[in-house]
């Protein structure tokens, strides 16, 4: 995200990494996520199953970029996911450009 943001006041402001999942069928935003700076391949591997588990299943096939895809990596191999790497994912950057005209 390009805002800083504070968990309370008077703390240090921060740019955190946001996470956004969409159906590319339907473009809907399925799954969101805020994840701190330390530790980011962690947060987000740990953030990837969070939301297969807040889906109720292991999606068929994702779409990501390769520095996604390479903090995920120790996860992919596990799963039965179609991975296709790509510059963009269109949907995704849609809802990136909504968030920083705020």
């Amino acid at each position: 995200m390009n805002k800083p943001i504070q968990e309370k006041k008077g703390d240090r402001p921060c740019f955190p990494t946001f996470v956004l999942a969409a159906d590319l069928k339907t473009g809907l935003v399925i799954y969101q996520d805020l994840l701190p700076l330390n530790d980011m391949a962690m947060h987000v591997q740990k953030s990837f199953l969070d939301m297969i588990l807040s889906l109720g299943k292991v999606p068929r096939e994702v779409r990501m970029k390769r520095t996604t895809k390479t903090m995920l990596e120790p996860v992919l191999t596990q799963l039965p996911i179609r991975v296709l790497e790509v510059s963009q994912v269109p949907i995704i950057e849609h809802v990136r450009r909504l968030f920083e005209r705020f």
